[in-house]
């Protein structure tokens, strides 16, 4: 019986244990479920400013970080390159192959950023096995904290726990505890209503979503920048989520948040005409009004007017307002206009506008007093100007008015691709709610100024480390169920880009002092570049911007370069001289037999070269400071019937030669203003007793029937008048059909049709007369020409005016017709050489950039 009832107890005891246990492993079970079907997100702490839900997190970095131009670039930043190195720190823990297998983390991962006292820290969170989570951590020498997390020793080190069924990584200590706390508590971000509204809205198709919260951004960024600047950013959306899109150079960012505006002013309109744009922009900002919105901005520009504001608004005011700004600071708001009756006498009854008329080239503007608009449009309240222009009226200061409407007037000359129209095509929406559009000086410049100056010089010299140029646009469109559409676009464009035209750059070690000059290139077709440097080296740069040859010589180049085809075979050789000697170089640098002349004494002019018989007899014309003038042959020897003419003072410039009456003739100036007019063996053919004083001892041949009626035509240095002496003895002043009083004139013949034109470059305008002196076409500029200009003839004989603004270098190319040909930026001094570089058709222009560089651009 005993024996029964003990067998009965242990089977009871059995069934309660079984029971027991089986309830355990039940309970156990479901609570496994039910933690391996948390969301990862869990682990992210609510204060971050970023959150990354990245469907595969490894193939996602990789690409981001091995492919995109744009990231690459900004890893020049000592702040991006530690966010990069942090991330491929956390990145090559993940990357274990056997990890990888077993985890199948890249399902699904999360990255987030949050605010902290010194920079920004990192967290990452994904799904793992306990039992990989133990073999990953044995890959490394880290040890465990009474916490139960492990710290990964580096350069940078990483704090590493698990949570089942999480495990959990971040830059910080305390980032890893707030993550488990909140874990542990139970608590998640999903508790935010307005978070989890806006999650829902994702695009499930998306690779990558970003989240970020406005409140911690502006926590994150709290220690960097000024307080007042902080203090007025108002936060119109707390949580706004993104669709990451990535291409090879851009980063785009497609979002929605939830609105919460209470005022809803805007509507959806057309970007600004790009035509009224000038080239130069730096940032746009585009706004679209409604009738309340603007009602509310006019009675701000004036709180005493009794007008019938909304009778304004219906009768002229468009829904579409722009303010852009442009070269030097300056900036314009454009608000478009419905019709062009009346809108003056409207526009008065809203503000004060100066009786006075205002005219900016030939063109009509007006002059307002509004201390309010001042306030809104951020322009001095004495010097706000506007005019009417294609149905728009277009604000801003005197100075700005009068640069767009010099933009305007060359519109048609300008590049209509230029960056900022691109990139608006191309990137951006062409209809929105708001539209922002800067370029990295505006955004630098902005940047700058709201930091506190503790990071300013940091900032400064991490833009300047940037490759490449960058474009930022921000565009925002209102829907109708309370959702805020947004756009962000980072775009990266090589230094090429920034300038369409730019050809190439070459940097040398040494300043430039001569040159470039263009010379043909037999063999290829195309021109060849020289300069020479403080060194006396000088370069030969073929027509790609490389370096064909350097050969160092004695002294400086003496302003010219001339090429000839010494043996009549079709191939070039160089000609110029220094002081003490004449080269004569081949296309590869080396020198022709029978060179260099070493001159009997110090040369004064550059040398002149003359095939006086189409025979390849080339003879070698140089002054000398013993005021002889000697001629040499091609073999480098005396010419034997020279008669060494010898001048009444120094020769400075170089011979010139013209033909009449089947002979051909040859003259000089002195530097006192003595003519010399000379025959082939150095003979003077005409007498001339008269002293010329022309300007910068230029000198202009105009030929006519006879050789006495020929006569010299110059400007004289003294009354800046115009002289034309003819060699039959006869010297008349004349002067040009103008009222204006010249600064600067000069002779040249612009057209190439033997006759003569002049020139005035005053102040701020050009004139061109012809051989009449009659005026038939002027040109007005931005800023001073008369001493910022030079004259320029291509390597086909055509003139080209040279303009530069001496505040930012910036070159303004001009043919005969005054007509610009560059359409885009070109820096550089006035040193240019012209003509076709590539043997493509096309004109280009090479230029000193800097001391030591050179440039070349495209015309057209």
């Amino acid at each position: 019986m005993r024996t029964r009832a003990m067998i009965k107890r242990i089977t009871l005891f059995l069934l309660i244990g079984l029971s027991i246990a089986g309830i355990y492993f039940t309970v156990t079970k479901l609570q496994q479920k039910t933690e391996d079907n948390l969301p990862i997100i869990n682990c992210i702490p609510k204060d971050a400013a970023i959150i990354l839900e990245i469907e595969k997190p490894i193939k996602m970095w990789s690409l981001l970080s091995t492919t995109n131009v744009l990231w690459n670039d900004l890893k020049n930043i000592p702040y991006f390159d530690t966010l990069d190195n942090d991330l491929k720190n956390i990145d090559s823990i993940l990357q274990l192959d056997t990890i990888l297998m077993q985890s199948k983390i890249e399902k699904k991962g999360f990255v987030s950023i949050h605010p902290s006292n010194e920079k920004p820290s990192i967290l990452v969170a994904f799904s793992l096995k306990e039992n990989v989570f133990n073999k990953m951590v044995s890959k490394y020498n880290i040890t465990e904290n009474e916490n139960g997390f492990y710290k990964i020793e580096g350069n940078k080190p990483l704090y590493i726990t698990y949570h089942s069924p999480f495990t959990v990584i971040a830059t910080s200590k305390e980032l890893l505890s707030n993550s488990i706390n909140q874990l542990q508590k139970k608590e998640s971000i999903l508790d935010d209503e307005v978070f989890v509204k806006i999650r829902k809205t994702i695009n499930k198709g998306s690779n990558v979503h970003i989240y970020t919260n406005a409140i911690n951004l502006k926590k994150m960024i709290l220690p960097f920048v000024k307080k007042e600047w902080i203090e007025n950013w108002k936060i119109d959306e707390i949580w706004t989520v993104y669709d990451l899109i990535l291409n090879n150079n851009t980063i785009i960012l497609n979002g929605l948040s939830l609105s919460i505006q209470e005022d809803n002013i805007v509507t959806s309109s057309k970007l600004i005409d790009a035509n009224l744009l000038p080239p130069n922009i730096v940032s746009i900002n585009e706004y679209t009004i409604s009738k309340e919105g603007a009602d509310k901005v006019l009675k701000q520009i004036n709180n005493d007017c009794n007008c019938n504001v909304e009778f304004l608004f219906e009768r002229w005011i468009g829904n579409h307002l722009t303010e852009f700004s442009f070269d030097k600071g300056l900036k314009a708001i454009v608000i478009p206009t419905k019709t062009a009756d009346g809108f003056l006498e409207d526009l008065s009854e809203i503000v004060k506008i100066d009786t006075t008329v205002y005219e900016v080239f030939g063109t009509e503007i007006h002059r307002i007093f509004s201390s309010s608009f001042s306030q809104l449009s951020g322009f001095s309240a004495d010097d706000i100007y506007f005019y009417h222009h294609n149905s728009n009226l277009v604000f801003s200061s005197y100075k700005g008015l009068k640069q767009l409407m010099f933009f305007w007037r060359k519109s048609g000359n300008r590049d209509s691709e230029s960056v900022y129209n691109t990139f608006s095509e191309n990137m951006m929406a062409q209809k929105s709610t708001t539209s922002h559009y800067a370029n990295l000086e505006y955004v630098a410049s902005k940047g700058f100024s709201i930091l506190k100056p503790a990071y300013q010089e940091t900032f400064s010299r991490s833009v300047e480390l940037l490759r490449n140029r960058l474009d930022f646009a921000y565009q925002t469109n209102e829907l109708n169920n309370d959702y805020l559409h947004q756009a962000i676009i980072v775009q990266s464009n090589s230094k090429t880009q920034l300038n369409s035209s730019l050809l190439w750059e070459l940097n040398l070690k040494n300043k430039i002092t001569f040159g470039p000059k263009l010379v043909k290139n037999h063999k290829s077709k195309s021109l060849d570049v020289l300069v020479q440097d403080t060194t006396n080296t000088i370069y030969l740069i073929n027509a790609f911007g490389e370096i064909k040859w350097s050969k160092k010589i004695e002294g400086s180049i003496r302003t010219r370069i001339n090429q000839i085809d010494l043996f009549g075979n079709n191939k070039y050789q160089l000609v110029f001289n220094t002081d003490s000697k004449i080269y004569l170089l081949d296309i590869n640098g080396n020198t022709v037999s029978g060179f260099p002349i070493t001159l009997p004494s110090p040369a004064t002019s550059p040398v002149s070269v003359f095939d006086n018989q189409n025979s390849n007899a080339y003879h070698f014309w140089i002054s000398c400071a013993n005021k002889i003038t000697y001629s040499f042959d091609k073999a480098g020897q005396f010419v034997s019937d020279w008669t060494n003419p010898k001048s009444m003072n120094l020769i400075a410039n170089s011979f010139q030669s013209v033909s009449l009456e089947n002979q051909n003739y040859f003259y000089n100036l002195d530097q006192n203003g003595k003519l010399y007019f000379l025959n082939e063996k150095g003979e003077e053919v005409l007498q001339i007793d008269t002293t010329l004083n022309p300007k910068k001892n230029k000198l202009y041949f105009q030929k006519r029937a006879s050789l006495l009626s020929s006569s010299f035509i110059y400007v004289c240095d003294s009354t800046n008048v115009i002289k034309d002496y003819t060699l039959g003895n006869n010297l008349q002043t004349s002067i040009l059909d103008s009222n204006n009083t010249f600064s600067t004139l000069e002779v040249l013949d612009l057209k190439a049709d033997n006759y003569l034109d002049y020139l005035s470059f005053s102040q701020n305008s050009i004139e061109v007369y012809g051989p009449d002196k009659t005026l038939v076409n002027r040109n007005e500029y931005l800023f001073n020409i008369e001493e910022h200009y030079a004259l320029i003839k291509s390597t086909e004989n055509k003139d080209y005016i040279i303009l530069q603004d001496e505040d930012t270098q910036e070159l303004l190319i001009l043919n005969a017709n005054l007509t610009q040909l560059n359409r885009s930026t070109i820096i550089g001094d006035l040193n240019v050489a012209i003509g076709d570089l590539n043997a493509d058709g096309k004109l280009n222009l090479t230029c000193r950039n800097t001391s030591n560089s050179i440039v070349a651009y495209k015309l057209r």
